[in-house]
């Protein structure tokens, strides 16, 4: 007995005209009633009463109707099942990211296209990220961290020139560029640890040999400035993120601030997407090219003025 056997009988079950199913089955009509008389035979009863042309489904029949319909039912819905499955592991991709809630565009594009996302947030060393793409651990990563693998392709999602932020009765004030060593002794507001401003700060001071002293530690922007205005601390962030912010205030809140650019060239934060060089899977290389397009769309600038 198998699947087309019950298809078959639960059609002349429920036509009770052996031309009719035939036709419907699109199969010839001897095929058909040599199809129903093996599975009668395989189960030892007659299913049909046969009045010349006509047959009617009698008290066999119509019991093994029921169970005939139970095993397609749930056939049909294990195929489904495993389908799902599938389709669900081809569209499979691991993504090593800052939260995406910070991004609510680049989410909104990811959930339309369907993909079966794995995502984790980032928190690893150079080598701990190199280590996860040769371990098939994670197939995407952005970071502003630069990371050096001939394992890996990479793209530059944003490039973007730090500036330190003072209030406007701050010493520095008055310029409009400063050096980084310049403030090596000054007091810093900032975010708390693990994010990715804290840690651009960090790796920009470091850079110039120092540790930063913070004095504050906020969860908003919001709060950082309001300590930068009330206790003459600095932070360091990106001129456009600071712009950006900005752009929602009024001129009074915003003639409380100045913004000097940094004069190193190399105080500059970079964002970068990698992936392995050899990839060849079709969702990988359909979010990568998504993400990119977000980053240098206005979804992403918008996104910044939340």
């Amino acid at each position: 007995m198998d699947r087309q056997q019950l298809e078959y009988f639960c059609t002349v079950a429920r036509l009770e005209q052996m031309t009719r199913a035939a036709e419907q089955l699109s199969i010839t009509q001897p095929a058909l009633s040599a199809s129903i008389k093996r599975l009668e035979a395989e189960l030892g009863v007659l299913l049909f009463d046969r009045h010349g042309r006509n047959i009617s489904l009698n008290e066999y029949g119509e019991a093994f109707l029921q169970y005939a319909e139970n095993i397609l039912s749930q056939f049909d819905a294990a195929a489904a099942q495993l389908q799902s499955m599938k389709q669900a592991q081809e569209r499979a991709v691991q993504l090593l990211s800052p939260p995406l809630e910070r991004f609510p565009g680049l989410l909104d594009r990811i959930l339309e296209h369907g993909f079966n996302l794995t995502l984790n947030a980032i928190h690893d060393s150079e080598e701990t990220i190199i280590a996860k793409f040769a371990a098939k651990k994670t197939d995407l990563c952005i970071t502003s961290m630069q990371i050096s693998s001939g394992l890996l392709g990479s793209d530059i999602l944003t490039s973007e020139r730090m500036a330190a932020v003072v209030s406007d009765r701050h010493p520095l004030a008055g310029q409009e560029h400063v050096s980084i060593y310049a403030l090596r002794g000054c007091s810093y507001a900032t975010f708390r640890e693990m994010t990715g401003p804290r840690r651009h700060l960090e790796q920009v001071c470091a850079a110039a040999g120092f540790a930063p002293q913070i004095r504050f530690k906020g969860d908003r922007l919001e709060d950082i400035l309001t300590s930068i205005h009330v206790n003459n601390h600095i932070t360091l962030l990106t001129e456009e993120s600071y712009r950006l912010f900005m752009t929602q205030k009024s001129d009074a809140v915003r003639n409380r601030y100045r913004v000097l650019l940094l004069d190193e060239p190399w105080c500059t934060i970079r964002r970068h997407i990698y992936w392995r060089a050899n990839e060849t899977r079709t969702p990988v290389l359909e979010l990568r090219d998504i993400i990119v397009d977000y980053f240098h769309s206005e979804d992403f600038r918008s996104d910044l003025l939340e």
